[in-house]
C-alpha cells in the first residue's frame, strides 16, 4: 500500500505530502476517492468523508472540487464516476411537472432591492457580498403527491415522484448520493396526509424560524388543512414547543432519527426557498421571502410597539462561539450608553420576541439571535459584529426586508485570499472568538446613537 493510500486511511491530508511521481499513485488516488464515495453511501450526511475528499481533490490541483467538498457538496465529476450522474440527471423534473401531483402557487417570485449597510470598522474593508444590489426571489408554493416518497438525512434532502423522478425545486445538498442512498433503504408509508416540513440545517435556530415555520405560512395561502402528520425529522423539544406555539399539535408531530425515508397517502411538500445557492447555501438570506416577517409577528406579538426605545446587547457567553475576548469592558462600556445586557437563550421565546419588538437599538456579534429581528419594527437599527474572515449576509438581507436600520462593524484579523483555504477552515473560521478595541468601538456605538436618535 502506498504512502497515499496509508494517508487516506489514517485521515490524513494528502497535500501535506511530498510525492514526485505523481503516475505512481494515480490508482491509489482513484482507488481512494472510489472507496470514500462508497462510505458516503452508507453514511449520507457525513461531512468528514466529504473533507477527506476534498482533501484528495486538493491534493490534486482540483481546488474548485476540493471547496464544493469542503461545503457539503460532492463534485460533478465525482457525482458521474460513482454515482451515474449523468444517466439519473435525466430524472429531474420541475414540481409542476411531477406525475400524479396538484401544484398550488402561493407567493409569486419578485426581484428584491438590497441597501448597501454603513461600516464602521477597525480596518477599511468591504465584503463583495454586500456589494450586491438586487436579487430574485423564487416563487414559493406547494406540491402534493399520490405515490411520492421523501428523503432527508440532515444534510441532504430529496422529493421523489410516482414515477421516480427528482423534483429539482426540493432538492437540497446532493441529489444523487440521496437518491442512490433511497433506493437501497425501506421507507416508512404514513396513511392519510403527511406534510413533509424540515429543511437543511434546521437545528440552527436561523434555519428553522426562517426556512422550515414559514411553510406554515404557504400551506395557509394555499388553503390547506386537515393534516394528519407533520414530519420534522429529529425536533428537539425547543422546536416542538415553537411548533405547537404555531399551531401544530404534539400528537401529529413524526419525529424520526436524524435520517427519514417516508412515503404517504398523500404526501404535501411546501417549496421554500430564502438563499440564492440552493445547492450550497451560497448568499445565505438574500432571497429570504419579503412575507416572512409579518408572517411571524401576525403569529406571536399582533403588532409592533408604537415607539420602541430598548437599548440591547446580545453577549454570546464564554462558552460560546464567537465570544468577544473583552466582553467585561466592553459591557461596562455600553452600559454607560444605557445598554441592557441580554442573554438571549435565557429567555423563553415569546419573551425573546417581545424583546425585539420593544428594542431600538440591537448589538452584537453575528449569530442566531438575530433572527428575531423578524419581530422588529422599521424604528429598530441593528448592529452586526463581524470578523473580516467570516461573513454572512442574512442579517443585514433580514433588515433590508424589514424596513430596519441596519449597521456594521468590522473587527481586522487579516484577510485570507484562498478560497480553498477558506473553506476548508470554515468551521474554525465561523466560531473563533472576537478580538474588540472597545475605544475605538465606543466611538462607533456613540456615532450610531447620534444617526439612530436624530
Amino acid at each position: 500500500m502506498s504512502e497515499l493510500r496509508i494517508a487516506i486511511h489514517l485521515d490524513l491530508v494528502p497535500a501535506s505530502m511530498t510525492i514526485t511521481n505523481q503516475d505512481e499513485v494515480h490508482e491509489d488516488i482513484q482507488a481512494g476517492k472510489q472507496a470514500l464515495v462508497k462510505e458516503l453511501c452508507e453514511k449520507s450526511s457525513n461531512t468528514k468523508i466529504l473533507t477527506r475528499l476534498g482533501d484528495i481533490y486538493q491534493f490534486m490541483g482540483q481546488n474548485e472540487d476540493a471547496v464544493l467538498c469542503y461545503r457539503g457538496i460532492l463534485p460533478a465529476c465525482a457525482n458521474d464516476d460513482y454515482l451515474d450522474g449523468q444517466k439519473y440527471a435525466k430524472k429531474i423534473v420541475a414540481s409542476v411537472d411531477a406525475a400524479d401531483a396538484q401544484y398550488l402557487s402561493a407567493f409569486p417570485a419578485s426581484t428584491k432591492q438590497l441597501i448597501s449597510p454603513p461600516r464602521h470598522a477597525q480596518v477599511d474593508v468591504v465584503a463583495p457580498i454586500f456589494k450586491t444590489q438586487k436579487t430574485q426571489v423564487d416563487e414559493s408554493f406547494v406540491v402534493t403527491l399520490k405515490n411520492g416518497y421523501v428523503w432527508f438525512d440532515g444534510l441532504n434532502l430529496l422529493v421523489v415522484d410516482g414515477a421516480k423522478n427528482m423534483l429539482k425545486e426540493h432538492v437540497r445538498g446532493n441529489k444523487y448520493l440521496a437518491y442512490y442512498s433511497m433506493q437501497n433503504n425501506v421507507s416508512t408509508h404514513l396513511k392519510g396526509r403527511a406534510c413533509f416540513l424540515d429543511a437543511r440545517s434546521t437545528q440552527v435556530y436561523y434555519h428553522f424560524l426562517i426556512d422550515m415555520l414559514p411553510k406554515l405560512g404557504i400551506l395557509d395561502k394555499c388553503g390547506i388543512d386537515s393534516i394528519d402528520h407533520f414530519i420534522v425529522p429529529n425536533a428537539k423539544p425547543w422546536q416542538m414547543d415553537i411548533l405547537i406555539r404555531y399551531g401544530i399539535p404534539r400528537e401529529k408531530m413524526i419525529s424520526s432519527g436524524p435520517r427519514c425515508f417516508f412515503t404517504a397517502d398523500e404526501l404535501i411538500v411546501p417549496a421554500l426557498n430564502n438563499d440564492k445557492d440552493l445547492e450550497t447555501f451560497g448568499g445565505m438570506g438574500l432571497a429570504l421571502q419579503p412575507w416572512i416577517p409579518e408572517f411571524h409577528r401576525s403569529r406571536i406579538i399582533g403588532r409592533y410597539v408604537d415607539k420602541p426605545s430598548r437599548r440591547i446587547f446580545f453577549s454570546r457567553g464564554d462558552e460560546n462561539g464567537r465570544g468577544i475576548l473583552q466582553s467585561d469592558a466592553l459591557e461596562a462600556m455600553l452600559r454607560c450608553f444605557d445598554f441592557e445586557i441580554v442573554r438571549p437563550e435565557k429567555l423563553s421565546f415569546d419573551e425573546q420576541a417581545q424583546l425585539m419588538n420593544e428594542s431600538k437599538i440591537i448589538i452584537g456579534a453575528h449569530g442566531s439571535a438575530f433572527t428575531n429581528c423578524v419581530f422588529c419594527s422599521t424604528s429598530t437599527t441593528l448592529v452586526e459584529i463581524f470578523r473580516t474572515n467570516f461573513v454572512n449576509p442574512a442579517f443585514w438581507s433580514l433588515a433590508n426586508t424589514i424596513g430596519m436600520g441596519y449597521h456594521q462593524y468590522f473587527i481586522d484579523e487579516g484577510m485570507l485570499t484562498d478560497r480553498v483555504k477558506i473553506f476548508e477552515k470554515l468551521h474554525e473560521l465561523r466560531n473563533q472568538p472576537i478580538s474588540i478595541d472597545v475605544e475605538h468601538f465606543s466611538s462607533a456605538v456613540e456615532n450610531i446613537i447620534t444617526a439612530v436618535e436624530e
